[in-house]
């Protein structure tokens, strides 16, 4: 059962909404636009790996913050799992565009699975946790609406 509770700062809240506008916006294009002028799903393969490694850097931050919080042991390990969004979205980014999106997708789920987890044990603030519920979803949800997109194509 998921036991997360705080209030998110109001721009925490306004950012991430804001920052989900890419992800949309990357798929009306893909699905409205003839011949954009941007290539669509490279736009979204793009941000999506920026945000994905972004999230990797917050995890990084938390990390590094406080080193009397954490163990040397449980350091190394934070730290270790803050590089491989970073990783994981180079990778997505050099294979064709259907993997590329499956492999994102995975990247932001299992990301947001461990944040969670993190919020809960009190390594990040419960309300950040939270926010990564909707925001993660987003980003998914858009990078499998393109996957389907390229597969009706």
């Amino acid at each position: 059962m998921l036991k997360l509770t705080g209030k998110a700062p109001g721009s925490a809240v306004f950012l991430g909404i804001a920052g989900a506008l890419p992800f949309v916006a990357s798929v009306v294009m893909l699905l409205f636009v003839e011949n954009p002028a941007v290539k669509p799903v490279l736009a979204l393969q793009v941000y999506a790996a920026v945000i994905l490694s972004f999230l990797g850097g917050v995890r990084w931050g938390f990390a590094i913050h406080d080193k009397a919080v954490l163990s040397l042991e449980s350091q190394s390990r934070q730290l270790l799992i803050s590089v491989l969004p970073s990783i994981v979205a180079w990778l997505a980014m050099l294979v064709p565009e259907i993997p590329s999106l499956i492999i994102l997708a995975l990247g932001f789920s299992a990301l947001l699975a461990v944040d969670l987890s993190s919020g809960r044990s009190g390594f990040f603030p419960a309300w950040y946790a939270q926010l990564r519920i909707p925001l993660s979803v987003a980003a998914v949800s858009t990078l499998l609406v393109g996957m389907l997109v390229l597969l009706g194509n």
